[in-house]
């Protein structure tokens, strides 16, 4: 019987422990005959979502996707908000974005988490601050335009 997720790898639920109470799996596959297979997501009936709904509710998962998935929401709102008022506010931003990024991906050595957490940081920076300049550009800048602009009283529609 083929087992299609190794119980040793980062993503199984009980990873590294083979079956028998308290034994190491090294990898080979090789657990006793009479054991069930240890990994949830690797039993019968379990869909290739069960499997992704394991994934997804590991913390190193969950820091790897929501910090850089908050920090694009809020560049882009940042930009496409602010901009106007405070351009270099919005630009220091993303620049202290950018080198927490790269020192995330010199870090990348001291634990696993770190490069993935770098590159997405970086992806999310650039690409917040891209798609708000476009947001603030095309949408947004027409009504604070229309705010500062000089207001006209006693001006009759037919003159």
């Amino acid at each position: 019987m083929q087992r299609p997720l190794n119980p040793t790898s980062a993503y199984a639920p009980d990873a590294g422990l083979s079956a028998a109470a308290g034994t190491q799996d090294y990898g080979n596959g090789a657990l006793p005959a009479e054991q069930p297979v240890p990994a949830v997501a690797a039993r019968k009936g379990h869909s290739r979502a069960a499997q992704i709904a394991v994934i997804a509710k590991r913390p190193d998962f969950l820091v790897t996707w929501i910090a850089p998935w908050f920090v694009f929401t809020f560049l882009a709102t940042f930009y496409t908000y602010g901009f106007m008022q405070l351009p270099s506010v919005c630009v220091i931003l993303s620049v202290i974005l950018l080198s927490v990024s790269f020192a995330f991906l010199l870090l990348r050595h001291r634990s696993h988490v770190w490069l993935p957490l770098g590159v997405t940081l970086f992806v999310a920076t650039i690409a917040g601050s891209v798609v708000g300049l476009y947001i603030y550009d095309q949408v947004a800048c027409y009504p604070a335009f229309y705010a500062n602009s000089r207001p006209y009283a006693d001006v009759v529609a037919t003159q």
